[in-house]
């Protein structure tokens, strides 16, 4: 650690670099679960996920839920970054990983839903876009927040918030196609 007369502390790298390696493994951890519980989904060995929570099955809950968070918290997250400096650790932790449990929670229900329905092939419409949008914008978050490749920073930038508009655009058409409008 090193002071500054003015009362400043700077940390240095090798203070930070155990925090970050271990956001990383956890951020990494978080996606493995998510792969395995959508493979479990996509067999049919989540029998719960076809139970009915009025009005909706679980399956959907999660799609909802986690699709709800992303929607909301990131231009939250990106207003709340620039008015509340101080807190920006927080609400970059908050971003980054209720971002990573939605995506569990969104790839459940597109593993139930193609393992169920088989759909992905013989009609892609919007949810093969919108869980590539998602996938997109995971790598490239990891790769921003976690420096993965100094290399890809600032392409991870462009395309993380290029994906970010897309996933909503994808979303809105979704939404209307589930409820059967488009």
């Amino acid at each position: 650690m090193i002071k500054h007369g003015r009362g400043d502390t700077i940390i240095s790298m090798e203070q930070k670099r155990p925090s970050i390696k271990a956001g990383l493994w956890l951020a990494l951890a978080i996606v493995a679960v998510a792969a395995v519980l959508s493979v479990m989904a996509f067999y049919n060995r989540l029998s719960f996920l076809v139970t009915l929570v009025p009005p909706f099955t679980v399956n959907h809950w999660f799609s909802y839920i986690g699709a709800t968070f992303i929607a909301f918290y990131t231009p939250a997250f990106y207003y709340l970054k620039r008015r509340y400096k101080t807190h920006y650790q927080t609400f970059v932790r908050i971003h980054v990983f209720g971002n990573l449990l939605s995506i569990m929670l969104i790839s459940i229900h597109f593993g139930w839903h193609e393992g169920k329905l088989g759909g992905i092939f013989q009609d892609p419409r919007t949810g093969l876009p919108l869980y590539i949008a998602l996938l997109v914008m995971l790598v490239t978050g990891i790769n921003l927040r976690f420096q993965v490749s100094r290399k890809w920073l600032k392409p991870s930038r462009f395309t993380h918030l290029s994906f970010m508009a897309a996933f909503y655009l994808i979303v809105f058409f979704h939404v209307l196609h589930g409820i059967g409008i488009a």
